[in-house]
């Protein structure tokens, strides 16, 4: 998902107390193509933390259409 070109990433208010957290919307490629996933992840050097993967809700999924259609136009 992170080579996902259209995959929306959101900084994550809720949960980034201690250190910046993001919530990355994208979809997966090859046997579960299609698939809408999201992680929370953060930023340390050049590495990224991954905390949590899960299938995507219809609201994330909705924020990731409607990122697609404004880049898309």
């Amino acid at each position: 998902m992170f080579d996902d070109p259209f995959s929306y990433e959101v900084f994550d208010t809720e949960n980034s107390a201690d250190e910046d957290r993001y919530r990355v919307i994208g979809t997966i490629t090859g046997i579960i193509h299609g698939r809408f996933i999201t992680v929370s992840v953060t930023y340390r050097d050049e590495l990224i933390r991954l905390f949590s993967a899960r299938d995507s809700n219809p609201g994330e999924i909705e924020e990731y259409s409607n990122g697609v259609i404004s880049i898309l136009g």
